[in-house]
């Protein structure tokens, strides 16, 4: 005989959960609203778990009506919503499925009483909207946690089809209902159009490990045979068309978890007298209702809303290869009633579905997770491809929400499951679910590579190169991301390692080469006096490494380079105003600059002439030289000769030169204008030197 712990009444916060693992046959709204004794708005309180008469754990929810749409009950007033399951000390019932309600959180809730006289949520997961806001700001209610739908079947047949409704409507439907008026059901919201804040839509989910571990592929209280070797008697039949009123579908049921391995043993009994058989000791398939759990969650007299229900009783926990389980001591799996419309191979498969149930495996395809999510494997991971042999995450299974109809024996992930929690565990490749995108970015640009692996102790190593060549580990490359600023294309992939690897597909990061380009030059200072110096400049942009070349003139004019200016910057003295450019020439071409001038101020002063050309004798065919000597301060000095009188501009000779050499022919007379660096004014005019020839020349050149 199973020992029960005594009633712990303490009020906690419960977690909101999904509701799942329930087989639901779904009537119409409008069905569900003329049923219920009572519709209200409410927000919860707090929860407390205790035993009822016949020793049945369960949970009730204190809730505080916010709006009453149908029923006796007032706004601020407190109502007690009981339902299967929960934990008392080191003893449970897990119920998969059993909806809870959440301290501060606003539900539209059905209720109705029991045959105890508690109130209790029609069709427990049918009866429970949950309200939340899309980021468009439309109020939705919805019977799903997270992303996790209703599981079942409509009352005609057809697999059922959940959708979220818009609260406004929703609510002005139940009232216009309750008030017998004829209202159209105009409320249904179209997924698509929902956008949704993730981060608090789904924050009872939490992203699952990798299935390393048995944990993978349970509830999130861990619980488990400790021995998978159990019995199961039949209680009752089912009317229907099914075998041996039911009893031939639960041995077939009973098979397929048996023909798993790993130690798993379900095996039938035969019948038995005690329908509570959970507390006689035995496991009990019951059918036909005859415990009335499911006809406490009737919606509607006739048609029944709960077609299954599988239940665990869980005792004190243990260790197990470094994990901790509580240990499943007795199950149940209460059949409801009215289930003549399900085809016997539907009637098999929803069984083996809660027969997984109660062996602790959670829905391959999401969770149904009652109690104590804080330890949970809420959600699942997604398959790699489509034909992922190993999936994580998969509607392929008898344990899925929906399609457990569709098969007549256990599936890979069935069997894996079954391997990893009582075996000796599947090691799972790790499923890369996005994978490293390529990218294109300009030289000296980064760019971030990412990795997106779902699950925890995994470890990572980016490499450079395609995948699967190990011979160059990029670094700073342990963790999901990669940070790269590479000078040429080059390519990555990351190794993600749990107790298998997998590798990445091979992402390329093309580095453009962009052509160089400055803008104009700059001078500091662009203006100077005559002698000083100015720096010229540019800053050049693209894809190096740059040679530089500057010119005097005009952009493009390469005839006048300036002498050593070959770096970004030229330090330059020119004796009048200049204009100046650079050719850049970088990895990807070449650029012209655009010119920029040196503007040079220079003094306008007369040249002062302190030495006056002499004059002089000297033989016919003798070379004399003729100087003058002046002086403008700051400022350059150009020269002019002539031969005649002062002032005869006829006959130029010379050079740009304060001296004069002529060679004698006979008298004459030289003399020279100086002229100030400054377009051509003011001038100074010498005095004019008389050359006079003495006779034959007599072979050398005379000074004067």
């Amino acid at each position: 005989m199973r020992i029960l712990v005594r009633s712990l009444i303490v009020c906690f916060l419960a977690a909101a959960t999904s509701l799942h693992a329930i087989t639901y046959i779904v009537p119409p709204d409008r069905e569900l609203i003329a049923q219920a004794e009572s519709i209200v708005i409410v927000k919860g309180v707090c929860s407390h778990a205790h035993l009822t008469a016949n020793g049945l754990i369960v949970t009730t929810a204190q809730l505080e009506v916010v709006r009453p749409l149908k029923g006796s009950f007032q706004a601020g007033e407190m109502i007690d919503v009981t339902e299967p399951g929960g934990m008392l000390d080191d003893v449970g019932l897990l119920v998969p499925g059993s909806p809870r309600y959440a301290s501060g959180i606003e539900y539209l809730v059905f209720v109705s009483r029991n045959p105890f006289g508690e109130l209790i949520t029609v069709g427990m997961g049918l009866g429970r909207f949950e309200r939340y806001i899309d980021l468009h700001g439309r109020v939705i209610y919805t019977r799903a946690v997270g992303e996790d739908p209703i599981r079942g079947f409509d009352v005609d047949g057809p697999e059922h089809r959940e959708y979220d409704r818009d609260a406004a409507l929703f609510v002005k439907f139940i009232s216009d209902s309750v008030a017998g008026i004829e209202t159209k059901a105009n409320y249904a919201v179209d997924a698509s159009t929902l956008v949704v804040d993730q981060q608090s839509r789904m924050a009872s989910l939490r992203p699952k490990p990798l299935a390393v571990t048995r944990g993978s592929y349970l509830y999130s209280l861990n619980a488990r045979w400790q021995s998978p070797t159990a019995k199961f008697f039949a209680f009752g039949t089912q009317p229907g068309h099914f075998q041996d009123g039911g009893i031939g579908n639960a041995q077939f049921a009973l098979s397929l978890w048996t023909s798993a391995g790993a130690g798993i043993s379900y095996t039938y009994g035969g019948t038995t007298t005690e329908k509570d058989g959970i507390n006689h000791n035995q496991n009990t398939i019951v059918f036909n209702d005859w415990n009335g759990i499911v006809a406490m969650n009737r919606a509607f007299t006739g048609n029944p809303t709960i077609a299954a229900i599988g239940m665990s009783w869980i005792s004190s926990p243990y260790s197990l290869g470094g994990e901790q389980f509580r240990a499943i001591v007795g199950a149940n799996v209460e059949v409801g009633t009215g289930l003549e419309a399900f085809t016997d191979h539907q009637f098999s498969m929803m069984l083996a579905h809660e027969l997984g149930n109660t062996l602790g495996f959670r829905n391959s395809d999401g969770t149904g997770d009652p109690d104590s999510p804080s330890n949970g494997h809420n959600g699942c991971s997604p398959p790699s491809a489509p034909n992922d042999p190993q999936p994580l995450c998969t509607t392929v299974a008898v344990m899925s929400e929906t399609a457990n109809a569709s098969f007549s024996s256990l599936q890979t992930y069935d069997i894996q499951a079954a391997q990893t929690v009582y075996g000796s565990g599947v090691c799972i490749t790790p499923s890369i679910g996005n994978q490293p995108a390529d990218v294109t970015i300009a030289e000296g640009q980064s760019a971030t590579l990412s990795a997106n692996v779902p699950g925890t102790g995994l470890t990572y190593q980016w490499y450079i190169g395609t995948a699967g060549d190990t011979t160059t580990p990029a670094p700073n490359g342990a963790s999901s991301q990669l940070t790269v600023s590479p000078a040429a294309t080059t390519k990555y992939w990351v190794r993600v390692t749990a107790c298998a690897s997998s590798d990445s597909r091979t992402a390329t990061v093309t580095v453009n080469c962009a052509p160089p380009s400055v803008s104009a030059p700059l001078a500091f200072p662009a203006s100077i006096s005559l002698g000083q110096s100015s720096i010229i400049s540019v800053t050049p942009a693209g894809s190096g490494p740059f040679t530089y070349q500057w010119y005097f003139g005009n952009s493009g004019d390469t005839s006048d380079a300036v002498p050593g200016a070959t770096s970004s910057s030229a330090n330059v003295t020119p004796n009048g105003t200049t204009t100046y450019w650079v050719k850049v020439t970088g990895r990807c071409g070449t650029f012209n600059s655009a010119a920029t001038t040196v503007t040079v101020s220079v003094s306008c002063t007369a040249p002062n002439i302190t030495t006056q050309p002499a004059s002089v004798s000297a033989p016919i065919g003798t070379a004399v030289t003729l100087k003058v000597v002046a002086a403008v301060p700051g400022t350059i000095i150009h020269y002019q000769w002539y031969k005649g009188a002062k002032g005869d501009l006829s006959s130029k000779v010379g050079i740009d030169s304060a001296t004069f050499t002529p060679s004698v022919a006979g008298t004459t007379s030289y003399w020279v204008r100086l002229t100030a660096a400054c377009n051509g004014l003011p001038f100074t005019d010498s005095n004019a030197a008389v050359v006079t020839a003495t006779g034959p020349s007599k072979g050398r050149a005379v000074r004067h």
